[in-house]
């Protein structure tokens, strides 16, 4: 049975560290390109989501995401509303 912890589109299996011969490496790379081919591209925040997935944290970092990701909107939404308002010159 494999647990996978998804984050959008991005899919990535949980560390085991119990395993005798787990791949540490393997898993960390695997997972950092599957989150950078998701659009996370700041290095600090794969890194994050990456250690809060091998403390079992993978909820809270899902939330947390989103939240961040609700945040930018409304800047954005913002940003999209001043550039399109007209100004009229007399």
């Amino acid at each position: 049975m494999s647990i996978v912890n998804s984050f959008h589109y991005v899919k990535i299996d949980p560390f085991k560290g119990e395993d005798a011969n787990a791949d540490f490496q393997n898993w960390a790379k695997t997972a950092a390109r599957n989150l950078l081919a998701a659009g996370i591209a700041d290095e600090a925040q794969r890194a994050r989501i990456i250690v809060s997935l091998m403390e079992g944290r993978a909820g809270l970092t899902k939330a947390a995401y989103y939240a961040e990701l609700d945040r930018a909107g409304t800047t954005l939404k913002e940003f999209v509303t001043v550039n399109t308002t007209k100004i009229e010159r007399s």
